[in-house]
């Protein structure tokens, strides 16, 4: 059945978090020059691997879609490739390039939302939940898409959005296994000696070694073990609990409970708990193995949690968006940015608009973490910053604003984005400014509701999404860690941007890039120079996840199960932090151990947009020759060699590349990739971008 696996698997004892160009899926409209632009300039600088680029055809060119069709047409066939070509457990973004329709419209499941909540005895007001969701969030939310299909209107349907550290304790668990929490919690009332006591402490044992994730439980049971007096199995459970995200240090310290602990290793690993004013659970990189429970933290037995893509789209070149050109350039910053920790301040608006108000409970808070991390932040009491040269992020409230009226500068990689009620829409409101404004002048992401939002702030991302992001989290990891209902809200932006990032260092000696190789090959890592920790590595041939290890011994690579021809090696590393953030050596390989071999070549590696592409190909033996453009298949033919042409503008504007598969003797062998730059015209011309002013302010 499909999504079988790729919805319902447990998470591997050794799954990484982090993210990068291995884990993101780029999704292209086929039949759209802009979103072939797009995904060829996101590709090439993001270095995606082939097999992670999928085309789609027949994508309604409107900006607003039905369910069905976002289903039919997008949501399933995406997936299907995912596990056709065996990225389960390595995909965790599904970003989409231009022309996808942005709105899905979802009164269906509102029908069902409200029936469900009849059941219940709940009231639900109607106009608070306008049946339209975003892309973007329906792409993050489809399994429930597919499953509970209503649950994606609940506003707190995302189990990843980090609560208050008040609330980790408290719901660790689903259904039955949450009141057997419940119980064995209730008995820690009794005395050791009393037998509840102690089966408590057996049940919540069970519940450790199935879930060792799961902070809440881990925590209890260092309450258990010092209430008994086990100074050694109070600190080991605290270590644990630490280990897995707990790191409210004030709480601790107050807990009544280990006033009694003296151990000096519990005293010491409290001691160095982060102690930064966090009130809310820490930021976590993410996986899409991973099973998000109820009180934010991973749970690994099956159905005790929800699983999700991160998503976002590249950019929106249709109606009031961005201009090619800028979509392009907002891509190269946005790369650009990574790993360099950049300098500035992040800003907060507070006026007297109820925009601003909204979120303005959680102002202070962003900015003493922020603060506590050595970055400057402030409140404003303007809309937008005025004359600030270096504007490292933003959290505004304004119905409309023109940034180049402001004086300041959005430094790259910053999110910047506005509580209004049309952000996500950029089809000529007219009276509201859209997301893309911030994008046009500097900034990495961005986002906006598809529809009239209402001030709930579950509905937008909290300011605590700049704190996640000064951590090291991705572009998409921050926003979705401060949405807790985020079906309305579009991101669109690079969700790999990782500027406050830092990732390990790690050298791989053994295989030199485009070596001739065959049998076996011993690679070895050199650690030594890097500035984090590394809690192990991934191997990736052809962009297929092959292996993960949580060490860092020497790898015998053998190249006998692999067909000759080309193969792409990725090394992948993963810092040991909540974060995981990683870093990749790539290296380009021939395998030859049975002399077989395939080759493309051009005489016209660079062409303009109308021209055509003259192929040469040759594979001795071959039976068929196959030309693909990433997965996509451009040219088929039925013999060893020869000449094809293709159309330029089929490939899209920018860079990319070719490859020539080859079956020969029932097996597919690869040419080198051949790299092909169409040159074309980018559209400066922005759309219509409108200065109106609303005559009435919206409610949001």
């Amino acid at each position: 059945m499909l999504l079988t696996s790729l919805l319902l698997m447990l998470i591997p004892a050794t799954a990484f978090a982090g993210g990068g160009p291995e884990n993101v899926l780029v999704v292209v409209n086929d039949e759209s020059d802009s979103s072939r632009l797009i995904a060829n300039h996101y590709i090439s600088l993001r270095g995606i691997p082939d097999r992670n680029v999928v085309y789609l055809k027949d994508i309604p060119f409107k900006e607003a879609t039905t369910f069905a069709i976002f289903e039919s047409k997008i949501l399933r066939p995406v997936l299907r490739a995912i596990e056709d070509r065996k990225l389960v457990g390595s995909i965790d973004y599904i970003v989409y390039s231009a022309d996808f329709p942005t709105t899905i419209r979802i009164p269906e499941l509102l029908d069902v939302f409200i029936a469900r909540a009849k059941v219940r005895g709940q009231k639900v007001q109607k106009k608070l939940y306008n049946p339209q969701a975003s892309i973007s969030s329906l792409t993050y939310l489809a399994g429930q898409c597919l499953h509970n299909k209503a649950d994606v209107l609940d506003l707190r349907v995302n189990q990843y959005y980090r609560i208050p550290t008040a609330l980790m304790l408290k719901g660790p668990f689903i259904g039955t296994a949450q009141k057997e929490f419940e119980r064995a919690v209730a008995a820690f009332a009794k005395e050791p000696s009393d037998p509840l006591f102690e089966s408590a402490i057996t049940s919540l044992s069970a519940m450790a070694k199935n879930n060792p994730g799961q902070t809440a439980v881990l925590y209890w049971l260092s309450k258990f073990a010092a209430k008994q007096g086990d100074e050694t199995a109070a600190t080991r459970w605290m270590t644990r609990a630490i280990a897995m995200g707990w790191s409210n240090q004030t709480g601790t310290l107050a807990d009544p409970d280990f006033s009694q602990v003296n151990d000096t290793v519990f005293r010491g690993i409290v001691n160095r708990m982060t102690n930064d004013g966090r009130t809310e659970i820490a930021s976590r990189g993410f996986r899409q193995l991973y099973q998000w429970a109820p009180n934010g933290m991973l749970n690994q037995t099956a159905g005790q949690g929800e699983r999700y893509f991160l998503s976002t789209v590249l950019a929106v070149t249709r109606n009031d968006g961005n201009s090619e050109a800028e979509a392009v350039r907002q891509i190269q910053r946005s790369v650009a940015a990574d790993f360099t920790n950049p300098k500035g301040t992040f800003f907060f608006a507070s006026t007297k608009d109820v925009r601003t108000r909204t979120r303005k409970a959680k102002f202070q808070q962003a900015i003493n973490e922020l603060q506590a991390m050595g970055h400057q932040a402030e409140i404003i009491k303007t809309k937008m910053p005025k004359n600030r040269p270096s504007v490292l992020g933003f959290t505004a409230g304004t119905p409309s604003f023109d940034w180049s009226e402001c004086g300041s500068s959005i430094v790259p990689g910053a999110i910047c984005e506005n509580l209004t009620s049309f952000g996500g829409r950029l089809g000529n409101v007219g009276n509201q400014t859209a997301l893309n404004e911030f994008l046009r002048y500097g900034a990495a992401g961005s986002s906006g509701t598809v529809t009239e939002p209402y001030t709930i702030t579950q509905k937008f991302p909290s300011p605590m999404i700049h704190v996640h992001y000064a951590r090291g989290c991705s572009l998409a990891e921050a926003f979705y860690q401060s949405l807790y209902g985020p079906f309305q809200t579009l991101i669109v932006g690079d969700a790999l941007c990782q500027p406050f990032a830092k990732p390990p260092v790690v050298e791989v000696d053994g295989i030199a890039p485009m070596e001739t190789i065959s049998h076996v090959k011993r690679l070895s890592f050199n650690k030594e120079n890097s500035p984090v920790r590394v809690a192990g590595m991934e191997l990736y041939i052809d962009g297929r996840l092959r292996k993960r290890d949580p060490s860092l011994k020497p790898l015998e690579f053998d190249t006998r199960p692999l067909t000759d021809g080309y193969h792409e090696i990725r090394i992948v590393f993963v810092a040991a932090n909540q974060i995981q953030t990683n870093s990749r050596s790539i290296i380009p390989i021939i395998v030859n151990n049975n002399d077989q071999s395939c080759t493309l070549t051009t005489g016209r590696p660079a062409c303009g947009v109308d021209d055509s592409i003259t192929l040469t190909f040759a594979a001795t033996g071959a039976t068929s020759i196959r030309i693909c453009q990433h997965e996509k298949v451009i040219a088929t033919v039925e013999n060893s060699g020869g000449v094809v042409d293709i159309e330029a503008k089929e490939l899209g504007r920018g860079p990319t590349t070719l490859r020539a598969i080859a079956t020969i003797n029932g097996k597919e062998v690869s040419s080198k990739p051949l790299h092909i730059k169409v040159n074309g015209p980018l559209l400066e011309t922005r759309p219509r971008t409108s200065k109106k002013r609303a005559k009435k302010q919206p409610s949001a």
